[in-house]
């Protein structure tokens, strides 16, 4: 600091006449220092000489000194706040980046894998069909890199929201293991699932973010084992609340990981060395967003490994319990299950135990056998009712077991690959009660059983009620189809002629807004993203109208390619019902219609008290498991073909016999055997089967009398198909406990 006392003397002073104009005859000058650094300075004036105050001079340079430091503190934070707003900035400009990327990205893949998935539905060449599988997996593998970067930015930024709601177990699951069923398929890998005898069909959490953990984890498992078995575990273990502790672990005999390598195994874009990421792929994200999930969800997730012999991934969730559990159906109130023998032949041990596991809870006495030589030493003394064989045991020795058993009376199905159902039907000539497919999902194992055994005995009267009513409709929904893009409007018109809909168009939110005004659809399948008006606001002006009004709710499904901004709360509070995010899976989008359905039942049907519960018929379940492998219209046209056709099989058979020629009349009888066995239309096999045999041995006045039963058995059948064609659309599925 500086005291000068008489301005007017002080030659260094250079405003001493503008100081004497002003009356001022001192000053005091204070500079501010921090860190020996200039940070600023005051200067006071006084009208009066003043000698210095060594004293005063003291005290005001100490706080110079606090204010030199306060002023550096204040310059310190106002460059935190630029430098926090400048990230935040970046940050948004980032999500921004990713959203508008996912949108533009996901728009032409949601062509690219619809119009795959509509083409591999059609016939076609075996080559060609490679070159679609190629095409296809390639898109698939092309978005996997995509939503993993997607959902790690949005991890990152904080903006990864929890949905708590009741979902089955069970179901989720299920889905995870199919997810990646054809690649451990590949490969030949035992793919199974145990749920502990206590853990509860259904949780209240995030079902969505539980299965996408699990897909990463089994995925991971199925890519880096090349021979051998992967299983998923779920147990539970005890909380100190009223919530379910339950620890998930999935198992695998892959390469395992290098000690070193286990502290960085979380982390992102990590995957242990470089060699891995060019023998296996992938962005080494997965685990990373498993880590993050997992703690999201309030859980912790580990892993143990030896090399060269697997790994062990393991993490623990709490749930709240759910107190409404999905609609079960009680094994215990089909009593025709209990005590039936059946024997699983399977040479992988993992599915071979937890079918065996899955059979004895519904009070069947199972067992089990690796391969058709072993169980041959079983059956000697062990008749069984059903046989479950693996398709990978069907060389000519498995044939030949199963059909031996077969021509005993035990009903034969194979277990195999969706793909793989048609070859294997040809292979035992049609004659199998059925096919399962792999992985083994526990309600189609359980209504293909209950549809063998007699119906009659199979419940008592008033023994049990669906806890959900089955409702079927009278008339096709009436739909409308929100799509600016024209390439995602052919797609989306395709697959609902497919599913035996049919939808008005409209290309913008204002024709949907008029459309909607005009006519009462069942349902909008809405895009968010339109020119003009977008699905967003168009979708709130329609629920201000029907407030307006008192026009009843129309259900609007939302589809967006934004898989980033939180798209699902946005479309929900925008007053959509649902949601399905591009590229749309065919099965999620005939599932959604399903549901509108399931939630839109006819006036009649309201009003029409609920029947007890019966099982699906044979013919019912053949025709839903056509309609897996190859489509819903395509399996109703066949069934029609065949109704079609049969009167001219009877004719055929009939002048065969009038004529006396028993070798085409067996022919013939043999035809429409195979066919009918196609819908398992039992009684028309077993009379098609007598005319067969006394046709054989020339017993043309038995197979006359045998025609006569055949022609009653027609009967019957064209009414089980027509009814099996009738429920095809809306046949609920039965979901027994485990």
């Amino acid at each position: 600091s500086e005291w000068i006392p008489d301005l007017a003397t002080y030659p260094a002073f250079t405003r001493s006449a503008e100081a004497a104009r002003c009356g001022l005859g001192s000053t005091l000058a204070l500079p501010f220092f921090n860190g020996g650094e200039f940070q600023g300075m005051m200067e006071f004036f006084h009208p009066v000489i003043e000698e210095p105050d060594e004293t005063l001079l003291q005290t005001l340079d100490g706080i110079c000194n606090q204010i030199g430091q306060f002023i550096v503190r204040k310059k310190a934070e106002s460059e935190l706040i630029r430098s926090k707003n400048a990230a935040e900035s970046a940050n948004r400009a980032k999500s921004d980046f990713l959203a508008t990327m996912s949108h533009e990205i996901r728009t032409p893949m949601n062509g690219v894998l619809g119009f795959t998935q509509l083409l591999q539905q059609s016939p076609l060449s075996s080559q060609q069909n490679e070159f679609v599988s190629a095409i296809r997996s390639s898109a698939e593998a092309l978005l996997t890199v995509i939503n993993d970067v997607l959902d790690f930015s949005k991890i990152e930024s904080g903006r990864m929201d929890l949905d708590s709601h009741p979902f089955s177990l069970q179901s989720c699951l299920e889905e995870a293991l199919e997810t990646v069923s054809t690649s451990a398929a590949e490969k030949q890998l035992d793919l199974a699932a145990r749920l502990g005898a206590d853990v509860p069909a259904s949780v209240i959490g995030d079902g969505l973010r539980l299965r996408q953990v699990l897909v990463n984890l089994l995925g991971n498992a199925v890519k880096f084992t090349l021979q051998g078995e992967v299983q998923l575990n779920v147990s539970t273990f005890p909380t100190h609340s009223e919530n379910v502790g339950l620890e998930f672990s999935v198992r695998d005999s892959g390469i395992g990981i290098p000690t070193d390598q286990m502290q960085t195994l979380f982390q992102p874009f990590r995957q242990g060395d470089s060699s891995i990421s060019r023998c296996f792929g992938g962005t080494g994200l997965g685990l990373a967003i498993c880590r993050r999930l997992v703690e999201l969800m309030g859980g912790t997730i580990s892993a143990t490994s030896i090399p060269g012999e697997g790994s062990v991934f393991f993490f623990r969730l709490e749930f709240a319990a759910s107190a409404t559990p999905p609609p079960l159906v009680n094994p215990a109130s089909f009593p025709s299950l209990a005590g039936r023998r059946a024997l699983v032949v399977d040479g992988h041990h993992l599915s071979r135990e937890a079918i065996v596991e899955i059979l004895g809870r519904w009070g069947l006495e199972a067992r089990a056998s690796a391969s058709p030589d072993l169980a041959a030493d079983v059956v000697r003394e062990w008749k069984p009712d059903v046989l479950l064989l693996d398709s990978a045991c069907t060389d000519p020795a498995g044939v030949s077991f199963a059909k031996n058993l077969s021509e005993q009376g035990t009903a034969l199905f194979v277990m195999c690959q969706p793909t793989d159902g048609r070859t294997v039907r040809e292979r035992f000539d049609g004659e199998i009660a059925g096919t399962l497919f792999k992985p083994m999902k526990v309600s189609p194992l359980f209504n293909a059983l209950l549809a063998h055994h007699d119906q009659k005995d199979s419940r008592t009267p008033g023994s049990h009620r669906p806890l959900i009513p089955v409702q079927t409709r009278t008339r096709p929904l009436r739909l409308l189809l929100a799509e600016d893009n024209a390439i995602n409007r052919k797609l989306a018109l395709a697959a609902l002629s497919q599913m035996g809909c049919t939808a008005d168009v409209a290309v913008d939110g204002h024709e949907a807004l008029r459309a909607a005004k005009a006519t009462r659809y069942d349902a909008i399948l809405m895009d968010v993203q339109m020119p003009g008006m977008d699905g967003l606001e168009s979708t709130q002006y329609i629920r201000q109208w029907e407030a307006q009004t008192g026009t009843p709710r129309t259900r609007i499904i939302a589809l967006t390619a934004n898989a980033l901004s939180g798209d699902r709360e946005i479309c929900l509070q925008a007053g959509m019902d649902d949601y399905l995010s591009k590229p749309i899976r065919l099965e999620a989008l005939r599932a959604t219609l399903q549901q509108v359905c399931d939630d839109s039942p006819t006036e009649a049907a309201r009003s029409v008290p609920v029947e007890p519960m019966t099982a699906p018929s044979a013919a019912t379940l053949a025709l839903q498991q056509l309609a897996g492998e190859l489509s819903a219209s395509d399996a109703a046209a066949l069934a029609a073909d065949f109704l079609d056709d049969l009167p001219n099989q009877l004719q055929a058979i009939r002048a065969s016999l009038l004529a006396g020629n028993a070798e085409e009349s067996k022919r013939h009888a043999h035809s429409l055997k195979g066919t009918s066995s196609i819908f398992r239309l039992e009684g028309l096999q077993r009379a098609s089967d007598a005319v067969e045999t006394a046709s054989r041995e020339n017993r043309l006045t038995d197979a006359t009398a045998a025609f006569a039963l055949l022609e009653a058995a027609s009967t019957a059948a064209v009414r089980d198909l027509r009814n099996a064609v009738s429920a095809l659309a809306a046949t609920a599925v039965l979901q027994p406990m485990s």
